[in-house]
């Protein structure tokens, strides 16, 4: 009986820790159903008289150490799994983050790239107007300076037509006096003027 007992004492406790360790949760399950059954089943198997009294007391406590191994098992696995979440919702928060960060500094470069060109775009136009100004300056010759304005306005802000109206001596009418345009060009050839007052931008 004494070597019973401490056969069942000793074996069961290492091999139920050792399982606690190693193994999952359901193979630890039932290393420890089976240790119990075979605490309660050897003295049955064995030719050894063991007293019942010594089979429920060591019974009891491979059932007790199983129970409590099992709980801490649990307990681990919980915390485990506690903490691979936190890493996986960590890495989704990182993810996210890192994703609305890119979207800002695109945006933000498309926004720097659009100010740029429009920087760009007063420059050139600031250019236009400065030798524009020039050109006013030195050139009196209205047939001269009118083409080279037209001309000038047409290719640097890029407009495919440009028209200069001059009021005639009686403020009547305003007649087109220089275009850059075909179609331009066709409305000088037949002195092209419109009504002060006439309805349009030009009339206006």
């Amino acid at each position: 009986a004494a070597s019973y007992v401490t056969a069942v004492s000793t074996i069961a406790p290492i091999a139920l820790i050792a399982a606690s360790v190693l193994a999952g949760q359901r193979e630890f399950l039932f290393l420890a159903v089976y240790a119990t059954l075979a605490s309660f089943l050897a003295p049955y198997y064995s030719r050894i008289p063991v007293e019942q009294v010594d089979v429920m007391r060591t019974g009891g406590v491979v059932i007790s150490i199983g129970a409590i191994l099992y709980g801490i098992n649990i307990f681990r696995s919980n915390i485990e799994r506690a903490r691979l979440k936190e890493l996986q919702d960590a890495n989704r928060e990182l993810a996210e983050a890192q994703i609305g960060l890119e979207k800002r500094v695109e945006e933000r470069t498309l926004d720097l790239q659009a100010a740029s060109h429009q920087i760009e775009r007063r420059a050139s136009r600031l250019q236009a107007i400065t030798e524009l100004s020039q050109a006013i300056a030195l050139i009196q010759d209205p047939d001269e300076l009118l083409p080279l304005i037209v001309r000038s306005i047409s290719e640097k802000f890029s407009f495919y037509h440009v028209g200069i109206f001059l009021l005639d001596e009686k403020r009547e009418y305003a007649v087109l006096r220089s275009a850059n345009s075909e179609g331009g060009q066709r409305m000088l050839a037949r002195n092209h003027k419109l009504k002060v007052g006439s309805g349009g931008i030009v009339g206006f």
